[in-house]
């Protein structure tokens, strides 16, 4: 890979290693301490070249569009280069870094698309289940499915894809979308039930 600042096209699946930055024997701590001192491009890239794929696609499961992906994603890595001096710890580099790739491609759904998002009001008012309806996703190999999928609002998409294909759990979730775990929660149940919908109208 080359210059980190420069965007290549990412597989959209790799293996990647969580690394606790609260551990100061960590190369994580040891590379973000070193940036907030003077900023180094090889350093830069040393920290974030574990976490590109994951952060990429995190962008295009909301986006679902290669060009807008690493559009947003170039803007992704020159915030975090701005905002890395300011990094407290409070979280891990991976979630903060989540958390940027995640509202900088919602911002560009607001500000290019038009396409409606949904708040955490819209949230907040729909019921809640604990339950996962696992037998939704061992439809995806239809392909009628995977297009229903992409026609889905953003964060239905993103947190379907989130939970049942990549794995992750709701706290997680939760944490990459700064919302409570039960309005991540909420916002599972209410994609399954569109997809459900919209899936047995297809």
């Amino acid at each position: 890979m080359g210059s980190i600042l420069g965007v290549e096209p990412f597989p959209l699946f790799i293996e990647y290693k969580v690394v606790d930055v609260s551990d100061t024997q960590n190369p994580e701590y040891v590379f973000i301490t070193a940036l907030q001192k003077q900023f180094d491009e090889e350093v830069f890239q040393r920290l974030l070249s574990p976490h590109l794929q994951y952060g990429f696609r995190i962008i295009y499961r909301l986006l679902v569009h290669e060009q807008d992906s690493e559009d947003v994603f170039q803007e992704v890595l020159y915030k975090v280069v701005r905002g890395i001096a300011s990094f407290r710890f409070s979280a891990s580099f991976r979630t903060w870094f989540s958390q940027i790739c995640f509202h900088e491609a919602i911002n560009f759904v607001k500000k290019r698309r038009g396409t409606t998002v949904i708040t955490l009001e819209d949230i907040e008012k729909s019921p809640s289940e604990d339950a996962v309806d696992t037998s939704v996703w061992k439809k995806l190999e239809k392909e009628v499915l995977w297009d229903t999928i992409n026609t889905l609002k953003p964060q239905y998409r993103f947190v379907l894809l989130s939970f049942y294909q990549e794995g992750l759990s709701i706290k997680e979730i939760s944490e990459m979308m700064e919302c409570s775990e039960n309005n991540a929660k909420v916002l599972l149940f209410r994609a399954r039930q569109v997809l459900k919908k919209e899936y047995s109208h297809a």
